[in-house]
Order: C-alpha cells, then structure tokens, then sequence
C-alpha cells in the first residue's frame, strides 16, 4: 500500500465510522488553497464514488490579498473535475476579528451545503486536534474543552483528524498557505512555533499523545452523557458526592441551555454544595441561568439581569453602562446615521455600532433590547435580542436578522421565541412615522 493509499484508506474509514456518514451523501469541501484542504480535496476525490464530491468553496474574508491562495484552490478543484466556488464576505470590524471571520465563513459554507443537500468537510488534522487540546490546556479546560475538535457536529466533518500536517505535505502537491501562520501573532500560532517543538523534543509522538487526550475526553464524555440521560429530572443529589453534583449541573446546563458559556467554578460548587445537603436556593450561573436546589432536585430557570436590559416604551434614547438603543422616527427609510451616538464612553472600550431601519408596524411596542436567557426557545441565537413587546426577534446583532418569529405570550418581559407563522403587528406610539432608524451600540460584547 502506498503512503496516498494508506491515507485514503484512513480517511475511508473515519468518514465511516467518527464521521457517521453514510454512502452516497454528497460532501462539499471547503478549500482554502493551503495544504491541509487540498489534501483533503484530493483524497476525497478518490473516494467520490462513495461519497460524491459537489463542491470545493473556497471564502475570501476581504482582509488581504488571497489570488495565490484561491488561484491554487480553483487550479486543484478543476483538476480533480469539481465544481469550484469563490464567495466573498465583508466582516464587521466590531469585536475579534478571527471569529468574525470564522462566523462569515461558516455562515458561507452552510448556505452552499444547503443548495446541494450536502455535509461540510474540513482540513483540520490530527496536528490542528493537538494544538487545540494543548491551548484549552493552557486556559484550564474541563474535560467537555480537552475533548477538542469533534469528527462529526452536525454538517460539519472533520475526516483528516488521523493525518499529520506534516504527512499532507509530504506528498508535495501544489499549495498555497495563508501567510499569517508565519507570524506568532496568535496563541495558536506561538503553540505551534514554540511550545510544539519542545514537547515533540520530549516526545517525538507528542501531537499523537494529545490528540489521544481528545480522544480519551471524549470517550468519557459519553459515559457522562449517559449518566445524565439516565438520571431522572426528579431525582434528589442530596447525600450524593458534591463532585458528583457538579458534574450532573454542568450536563444539565448544557442539556437545558446549549452554547452558553460555561458558567464559573465557584458558582457550579455553590450549588452542587446545596444540592448535596439537600438545601434549598437559587444561584445564578450567569448568562441568563439560575440553577435552583429544591429538596436535592435540581431545576433551571431565567435569570433575568436588569443591567443587560433596555426598555423602550417609546421612540427615543436609552442607555446604561452596557449598551445603548436609539429608536429615531425617520420619513422615507432615510436619515442621519450618527445622530443620538451615545458619547459618554470615558472608562469604557469603544462602542460596537450598528443600524439599521425598522418597519414600525410591524412591531408591538415596548421594544426590548436584552441578552439571550434561559428560557428563550429553541433557534433564538445566544448573544443580544432586540425584541419586540411580544418577543418577536426583530435583530440578533452582530449574528443574522430574523424575522416573523413571536413569543408565546405578551407579558411585560417576554419569552424570546422563533415562529414563523406569526407576524404581530400593532400601531406604533406616538405616530413614528414611515420608519425607525434603530442604533444599537455595545460597550463590551
């Protein structure tokens, strides 16, 4: 078996087994030009038969100049006869820019996996999953972290986790890397010019030993999630071990309020404490969640923080020290852009904008703007809600615009909901005219 043969057939087999995918979905791939991606291309060219190859996409982010990169990803796709596509995205210039950039790009992928029916295929390899263990290790991660980069999450497929960067490259096909991963200018960056290094001086299978800490993490955390599925809701901790407890709060989090953050140790240990010795409270766990000791059982609820909220009752101004709303009556869908930029910023890291224009009929006034809670349904992104007076989302800033969706009821402070079929409109107070001209304006996401 040759060294290409040898990676085909490993590549085969994850896509088989960790990948979970099964004969004949069709696979698109996204390229960057860069070696990990156009090995990735090649090798699952071979395996199309199986496993049809729709498209290569290659993102352009607008940050510098990619034609060597993209020249070399088109040159790859029409040798390999797979339709190749460029898209390019506008990032906004708020907050961290490579998550800006990886949020475009995968928003990208997924709408071009969408028009072909298809699964999302990656380039990260078993060089990609060590530096990701060994940075999570270095920011103190629990086990869910050292798991690292998982082979299947939905669309996404990550079948070159048992090939070495260094593998890929040894076959010497033509590539073109970014070249910002010469620089030490990200953590990533200096693990891998630095730290790597050492540790494969100790241990020449260094990045083998820590991707098998993924590996080991991951295992384990499906026993834990089989623990968890297993214990009832109703059932009491109390006498349990308290690391038990902190475990089973954890799960239960992420079961009940996936993609928030994990919440603090000292909070986690506050309440498996209660849980355990069978003493009733609350305690909140940040991010909109409360966890709650009743009798031993454990519950989760909204956790509702007024200084992460804005009323508006009517069109005008608010603020408080972490963001600001201005709601501006316009004729036309046109006005001033700048007008009512709340300034007052001494003390506090410049101000994340956008704007953008409303249709006030087709809004129940007051107008809320809050971050994600417990509670929220299932679709409403995590982050910042601007919602309407019945929960209808009118804008996730910084993520998408939705539209159509509405809470399950009208009370003073609404259950944010996704729903489609539902469009509540009431007249606007104050006769606001043609439009509003909404300014958001965040003080530290």
């Amino acid at each position: 078996m040759t060294p290409l043969e040898g990676v085909v057939a490993r590549v085969a087999a994850a896509l088989e087994g960790p990948c979970d995918v099964v004969d004949g979905t069709p696979l698109l791939v996204a390229i960057s030009g860069g070696a990990d991606s156009v090995l990735l291309l090649r090798v699952l060219a071979e395996l199309r038969v199986r496993w049809p190859v729709v498209a290569a996409v290659f993102v352009d982010h607008g940050l510098r100049d990619v034609e060597a990169e993209r020249e070399c990803a088109r040159a790859t796709a029409e040798e390999l006869a797979v339709p190749f596509v460029a898209r390019s995205v506008t990032l906004s210039e708020d907050g961290n820019l490579q998550q800006n950039a990886r949020r475009a790009r995968y928003a990208v992928l997924a709408e071009e996996a969408a028009r072909h029916g298809a699964l999302i295929c990656t380039g990260h390899t078993l060089t990609d999953q060590a530096e990701t263990v060994l940075s999570r290790l270095v920011r103190g991660a629990g086990l869910r972290g050292l798991a690292g980069i998982r082979a299947r999450e939905g669309l996404w497929v990550r079948p070159l986790l048992s090939v070495s960067r260094d593998e890929g490259r040894s076959f010497q096909w033509a590539f073109a890397d970014d070249p910002s991963n010469a620089g030490d200018g990200y953590q990533r960056n200096r693990l891998r010019h630095h730290v790597l290094p050492l540790l494969r001086q100790e241990n020449p299978r260094a990045d083998e030993a820590l991707a098998g800490v993924a590996e080991a993490a991951s295992a384990e955390l499906e026993l834990l999630d089989a623990i968890g599925e297993a214990l009832s809701d109703e059932a009491s901790l109390s006498g349990a071990p308290e690391e038990f407890a902190e475990v089973i709060v954890r799960w239960r989090l992420r079961r009940d309020a996936a993609q928030v953050p994990p919440p603090g140790r000292s909070a986690v240990r506050d309440l498996a404490a209660r849980l355990v010795a069978g003493v009733d409270g609350r305690v909140s766990l940040g991010s909109g969640v409360a966890g709650v000791s009743a009798a031993g059982r454990l519950s989760m609820e909204p956790d509702a923080d007024d200084r992460l909220t804005l009323v508006a009752p009517r069109p005008g101004h608010y603020s408080n020290s972490h963001a600001a709303l201005s709601l501006l009556p316009q004729e036309g869908g046109s006005g001033p852009m700048n007008d009512h930029l709340d300034t007052q910023t001494a003390g506090r890291a410049a101000p994340a904008v956008e704007t953008f224009w409303i249709d006030p009929s087709t809004v129940t006034w007051p107008i809320t703007l809050r971050r994600w809670r417990y509670g929220d349904t299932a679709g409403v992104p995590r982050g910042w809600l601007l919602l309407d007076g019945v929960g209808k989302v009118i804008r996730t800033p910084g993520v998408a615009t939705h539209t159509g969706s509405a809470a399950s009821n009208s009370s003073p402070n609404p259950t944010a909901t996704l729903d489609q079929d539902s469009n509540p409109a009431s007249p606007s107070p104050e006769n606001p005219g043609t439009t509003l001209l909404v300014r958001l304006q965040f003080f530290g996401r």
